[in-house]
């Protein structure tokens, strides 16, 4: 949200830092009722409070398509949240691997996880099919896509 500057303050000469980046960080993303954008607004204040202008939010615990569930979540974001905020997707589904390139493509959602701790699992078959390998089936994938 825009926020008024109470005062402002001429820096000229001085050394200006940039707040912290928080690389990971469990907001309540993960549904999409309501409440949500209260409770974004409450805990990006906090990290604006603490000293945190940019955080990386893991959206997860979620089946359903993040095509759905995402453009919501960034609306929210967009609406309420005090610092800057980016989303890293766990994939959860085999719905949600085959929709990486269109979330890319159509919501900016370029920024995927998941965990190879069920060998042989539908998803884990999903990414092979798709061209993405691990080393080995027990480690984290963390996938990172360009939205050109």
């Amino acid at each position: 949200p825009e926020i008024p500057a109470g005062e402002t303050i001429d820096v000229s000469g001085k050394h200006l830092f940039p707040g912290a980046i928080d690389p990971h960080i469990h907001m309540t993303t993960n549904t999409m009722n309501d409440g949500i954008g209260d409770s974004l607004a409450r805990e990006s204040r906090s990290l604006a409070l603490g000293g945190t202008t940019t955080a990386f939010d893991f959206l997860g615990n979620v089946d359903q398509s993040y095509l759905v569930h995402g453009p919501f979540v960034i609306e929210q974001i967009e609406k309420r949240s005090y610092v800057d905020v980016a989303l890293h997707a766990m994939l959860n589904t085999e719905q949600q691997v085959n929709e990486i390139e269109r979330c890319a493509s159509e919501i900016g959602l370029t920024s995927f996880k998941m965990f190879f701790s069920n060998r042989g699992s539908p998803e884990c078959r999903a990414l092979r099919r798709k061209g993405f390998t691990a080393a080995d089936d027990s480690c984290i994938l963390h996938l990172g896509l360009s939205c050109g």
